[in-house]
């Protein structure tokens, strides 16, 4: 399949395959970086003050509430009639993304 793709493109020129390659590797690092920030668990502490994060790849940390930032508003879920699967979140200048 990709040599009959690369067969195809090579009569549209260099750039042609550049803009591909590049379209291609956008896509695997898009996909890569959701799939490893993916968190599947927040706990609350009994103190309020503390979540434990449980990623879906790696060991679980504890983390202040204050370091928790989200990046999109509820309501828009709600609006687009979208799940929360990828609902962006920051902790400590990182992005990730909450599993459902």
């Amino acid at each position: 399949m990709g040599v009959g793709v690369w067969d195809y493109m090579y009569h549209f020129g260099f750039y042609s395959e550049a803009f591909a390659a590049a379209f291609a590797l956008n896509w695997m690092y898009k996909a890569t970086m959701i799939m490893t920030s993916t968190i599947r668990k927040v706990e609350l502490h009994r103190d309020g003050k503390q979540v434990t994060i449980t990623p879906r790849i790696g060991s679980a940390w504890t983390c202040k509430i204050s370091e928790v930032r989200k990046l999109k508003h509820e309501k828009e879920l709600i609006e687009t009639f979208e799940e929360s699967y990828l609902f962006p979140i920051e902790i400590s200048g990182k992005k990730w993304f909450l599993h459902g």
